[in-house]
C-alpha cells in the first residue's frame, strides 16, 4: 500500500523524534502553535468584534457598488427599449394616417 502524503510526514517526525507539542531533538521549540505564539491567549473579542465590522462594512461597500451598476445599466436598457417602443408606435400612427 503506498502511504499518504500526512503519513509520511507523520512517520518522518517520529523518525526525527519530534511528537506534537514536545521538544525535538537537540532542544528544539515545539512543533505547538499555542505555545510558540507567548502564551496561546489569541485575539480579545474586541478585536474578533472589530474584524467582523470591518468585513461586514466592506461587504456591503461592495455590494452596494455592484447593485448601483446593475441598477443603473437596468435603467439605461429599459429607457433603451422603451424609446425604441414609442419609435415604433409613431412609425404605426403615421402610417395609419
Amino acid at each position: 500500500m503506498i502511504p499518504s502524503l500526512a503519513q509520511r510526514h507523520v512517520a518522518r517526525a517520529a523518525a526525527a523524534g519530534i511528537r506534537r507539542g514536545g521538544v525535538g531533538p537537540g532542544g528544539a521549540r515545539p512543533l505547538s502553535s499555542a505555545s510558540a505564539s507567548g502564551g496561546g491567549r489569541g485575539a480579545g473579542i474586541f478585536a474578533r468584534i472589530g474584524s467582523f465590522l470591518v468585513g461586514a462594512g466592506m461587504t456591503a461597500l461592495v455590494t452596494e457598488v455592484y447593485v448601483f451598476a446593475e441598477v443603473r445599466e437596468g435603467n439605461l436598457q429599459m429607457l433603451r427599449k422603451q424609446r425604441e417602443i414609442e419609435d415604433r408606435l409613431a412609425a404605426l400612427e403615421k402610417r395609419k394616417k
